[in-house]
């Protein structure tokens, strides 16, 4: 299973909605099924994240999310189709989008890493 978590800092209370992000981070999870992996991404202010996810079908996951940021914790369970982000917002503004994918073969996890790669290489080249 690979899961990507955002992280979106907003410059005020709801601001992320209207697009005024003052910090985002992206990190990228290759985790067991049934296996809960820790993660807190570099330079990302003091998140941490818990992530359990579980198969549930051939097009659907569990994802037992647990999450440390700043002064904010949140614990919760989604249950989401393969490769579909969800949204989570926080009382101060904050807000986190998970996306799981279910790895399926070498191939699967070979597309992931052309697409990140590709995603990175066009962000660079942006003015």
């Amino acid at each position: 299973m690979f899961v990507e978590a955002t992280f979106v800092e907003a410059d005020d209370e709801g601001g992320a909605a209207q697009g005024k992000v003052r910090k985002a981070w992206t990190t990228h999870l290759l985790v067991r099924h049934d296996t809960a992996t820790h993660a807190e991404p570099g330079g990302a202010d003091g998140i941490k994240v818990d992530v359990r996810p579980y198969i549930v079908d051939a097009d659907h996951v569990r994802v037992a999310l647990a999450l440390a940021w700043a002064d904010e914790q949140a614990d919760t369970t989604l249950v989401v189709a393969d490769r579909q982000p969800v949204s989570m917002a926080t009382a101060k503004g904050r807000q986190v989008v998970i996306t799981a994918r279910i790895v399926r073969s070498d191939a699967d996890l070979k597309a992931i890493f052309e697409e990140k790669m590709a995603a990175r290489t066009n962000a660079r080249s942006a003015p």
